[in-house]
């Protein structure tokens, strides 16, 4: 018995997917903003960035090289033509923006001038946190076919859970809920980035739970859990080194 769902019936991503030009553009894409990372990054000495963005920075630099080959990988590997494959180059892709967008936050951190566009520019990365996550939990469902070992109301809580998350985002241009700016143009999480994290663990377990019974290959399941699982660790490092706190400031 197989899961219910399949991305053959889903006729928009049929109509993206026969778009040739469609990946090798956000390869290409990727390529430029990969490149741009590297221009930014020299744009400003990193000393003058507080000790812990500069150390951010030079993470989201390395993360979009990797994300150059990786997305390389995609479209030279055996099955480069595969439905999987189309859908992981595209988490790939949306996953550098997300980088990128870091890193220029990074950049202009301390610039009170910038304030503006640095609040600007994080709400955009709240927004594709979310919108990333759910690529990516709807890629590990078709893949590892999660909706045969998962509970049907789990797997539907997670989909609308997403919908507010998203829509929240924008609650910052008026009030510091996920993040706040200082006038010095300092950025620090806020209650909202708790919220956003304990959505992403929930989705983590989740994922963890289909995978231990999933018949996929251990090599892949292995990929799936480094794919989600370090840059979870990594934000749970982050949130006190960028003073999150559960009440609103």
């Amino acid at each position: 018995m197989k899961g219910t769902l399949s991305i053959d019936q889903n006729k928009s991503f049929d109509r993206i997917r026969n778009l040739k030009w469609y990946l090798p553009v956000l390869y290409y894409m990727t390529i430029v903003m990969c490149l741009l990372s590297l221009v930014l990054s020299m744009l400003r000495p990193m000393d003058t960035l507080p000790g812990k963005w500069a150390m951010y920075v030079g993470v989201d630099v390395i993360g979009m090289g990797i994300c150059v080959a990786m997305f390389k990988g995609c479209l030279t590997g055996r099955d480069s033509n595969g439905d999987m494959t189309f859908l992981f180059a595209t988490i790939i892709f949306a996953n550098g923006v997300l980088l990128f967008l870091d890193e220029c936050s990074g950049i202009m951190q301390g610039l009170p001038k910038l304030r503006a566009m640095i609040i600007i520019v994080n709400i955009g990365i709240f927004i594709f946190i979310p919108l990333l996550m759910y690529s990516f939990w709807r890629y590990v469902r078709v893949v590892a076919d999660l909706d045969f070992f998962l509970p049907k109301r789990l797997i539907m809580l997670l989909q609308i859970l997403i919908v507010p998350l998203t829509i929240v985002c924008f609650v910052n241009l008026f009030f510091p809920f996920s993040f706040s700016v200082s006038e010095e143009g300092i950025s620090n999480y806020e209650v909202g980035c708790v919220v956003t994290f304990a959505y992403a663990l929930v989705a983590a377990v989740a994922i963890l739970t289909g995978l231990r019974h999933s018949r996929i290959s251990k090599s892949h399941k292995r990929v799936i859990t480094l794919f989600f699982g370090v840059p979870l660790i990594c934000s749970l490092f982050a949130l006190p080194l960028f003073g999150a706190t559960l009440c609103p400031a």
